[in-house]
Order: C-alpha cells, then sequence, then structure tokens
C-alpha cells in the first residue's frame, strides 16, 4: 500500500545580522502531519485573506472619513500658508508638481483615483510641510499602482511666488516645479526633478535619477551627481560660483556668455569647456569628474 508523506516542516528563526529579507536559518524537523492538514490550512488562508480584506476596505474608509472632516471633499487639503518662508517636499515614488496660483491657502489637490489619506499637508513654524506616508507594505502597490500614473498637485498663493526656500526629495517618482525661488535645495535618488523658473541659489544632489533645470538669475550652484544626470541652463546674471563634482554620472551646464574662471580636475573622465575663460573673472566655475562627463557650453 502507497501512503502520502507529507515533507518533514522545517522552521526559521530570524538572524539578528540579517534583515527580514535575508538568508533564513533552518532549525529542527516538526512531526509528521496528518493528510487532512492541507484542508484545514487551505480554509485558514482563504479565511483570512477575506478578513483582511474586509479590515482592508474598513481602514480605508475610516481614513477617507478623517480626511473629509479634515476639509474638502477627501483628496483637498489646505492649510495657511501666510508668512511662510519655507517649503519641504518629500515625494517619495510618485507624480507631484508644484506651482504658484490665485488661492487663499497652501492646497494640495491629490489626483482622483489614487489612495487617499497618503498625503499630508501641514504648517510647521514658518514651513510647509507636504510628506507621502508609506502604506503597510512601503510603496509597494501589487499590481494597484494608480497613484504613480497621476499627478498630485500643489498650488501656493501668488505672494509667496520668489519669498520661499525650497526642499525637494524624491525617490523613484518626478517632481515638475515652476515659480520664483529663494533658494533650491533638491535630493534625488532614482527619479526625476524639473524645474523652470529663477532661483538665487541651487543645491543638487543625484544618485542615479535625472534632474532638469532652467532658471534665471542664479548666484550659486553646486552640482554633486553619482550615477545620474544632471542638465541645467542659467539665463540672466552670470552666477557668480559653481561647484560641479561628478562621480560616473553627467552634467551638462549652459551658461550666459561670459568668461569665467575655470578650475577643473579629472580623473579617468572628460570636461569638455566650450565657455571663454579666464583667471581675471569674477564668475568661478570648479569641476572635478572621476569617470563621468562635464560639460560647459554658452548660452547663444
Amino acid at each position: 500500500m502507497n501512503t502520502n508523506q507529507l515533507p518533514p516542516e522545517t522552521r526559521t528563526s530570524p538572524d539578528p545580522e540579517s534583515t527580514p529579507a535575508g538568508p533564513e536559518r533552518v532549525g529542527s524537523a516538526a512531526p509528521r502531519r496528518s493528510a487532512a492538514t492541507p484542508i484545514v490550512i487551505a480554509t485558514a488562508v482563504i479565511g483570512g485573506v477575506a478578513l483582511l480584506g474586509a479590515a482592508g476596505s474598513s481602514a480605508l474608509g475610516v481614513a477617507g472619513g478623517l480626511v473629509r472632516a479634515s476639509g474638502g471633499s477627501g483628496a483637498v487639503q489646505t492649510v495657511d500658508a501666510s508668512g511662510a518662508t519655507g517649503l519641504d517636499i518629500d515625494a517619495s515614488a510618485t507624480s507631484f508638481r508644484l506651482e504658484f496660483g490665485d488661492v487663499a491657502e497652501a492646497t494640495l489637490e491629490q489626483a482622483e483615483g489614487a489612495e487617499r489619506g497618503r498625503w499630508s499637508l501641514e504648517r510647521r513654524g514658518d514651513e510647509i510641510v507636504v510628506e507621502r506616508r508609506s502604506g503597510i507594505f512601503g510603496d509597494w502597490c501589487f499590481g494597484f499602482c494608480f497613484e504613480s500614473e497621476r499627478t498630485t498637485v500643489l498650488t501656493l498663493p501668488e505672494e509667496l511666488d520668489g519669498a520661499l526656500d525650497v526642499e525637494i526629495g524624491v525617490g523613484a517618482g518626478t517632481v515638475d516645479a515652476s515659480g520664483e525661488f529663494v533658494g533650491l535645495d533638491v535630493h534625488i535618488g532614482a527619479g526625476e526633478v524639473i524645474v523652470a523658473g529663477a532661483a538665487r541659489t541651487l543645491n543638487v544632489e543625484v544618485g542615479a535619477g535625472t534632474a532638469d533645470f532652467e532658471l534665471d538669475d542664479v548666484v550659486e550652484a553646486d552640482f554633486e551627481v553619482s550615477a545620474g544626470e544632471a542638465r541645467a541652463s542659467f539665463t540672466g546674471e552670470a552666477p557668480e560660483r559653481v561647484g560641479i563634482d561628478v562621480s560616473v554620472g553627467s552634467v551638462d551646464l549652459a551658461l550666459p556668455d561670459v568668461p569665467y574662471d575655470l578650475r577643473s580636475r579629472s580623473s579617468l573622465g572628460d570636461v569638455t569647456n566650450l565657455l571663454e575663460t579666464s583667471s581675471a573673472s569674477d564668475h568661478r566655475i570648479d569641476a572635478d569628474v572621476s569617470v563621468g562627463d562635464i560639460t560647459l557650453r554658452a548660452l547663444r
């Protein structure tokens, strides 16, 4: 007579030196279970999935109610913006747009169909803070990636145009901003940031993503690029100082057509200079590249 025997069960215990996703250590085998056990397990799993679905729907309903209670349709949040001098945006892995318009307060409009309650808009002292909260599974969406296909929009009162220091952080998403800023501080993981307008100072850090700037009257700018790409075009007055540090990525910078005091260092990379240079110039560029590329050219 043939009998069906289940393979021995193994237990796992977390390794304190590793993350939950790391390798598992195998423990001793458990006693053999009866043939009815798989049916019991399957029934329990189906019941558990049903309970999770019900709990998830309930939680989303509560979250939606909380957002609606805070004012608006559940997809719109507002906060007093009067007197603000700073703006901090953490866009995570989504599509986000910043603009100035005819509004009385800072207004965050979440894309229709995106999960509600994931975004927060707050006033912290002189700063307006926009954050996207991660869910139970972080930013994994398991096939329901509606938010990544839509854009969340922050509209600020027009009187703040030209009055804010702005910090932008993006992981794998996209941020598109337009306006005039006192300073821009941009940090990119593997995403993309596009800014058009004006800024007195610009600081950019790029990991493996891309940055694209069209800015007027920049006084000082710093680019630090690892494996990504930064493109910038500065119009108006020529900047007083530009610092560029590239590892294996690239920077393409177009500047007003005046002489520059260029000081460049290169290991295995290339610095292509199409600018007029003069050691007596008041406009200085420090360019340092390892194995990447830096291109400097004049606007025509």
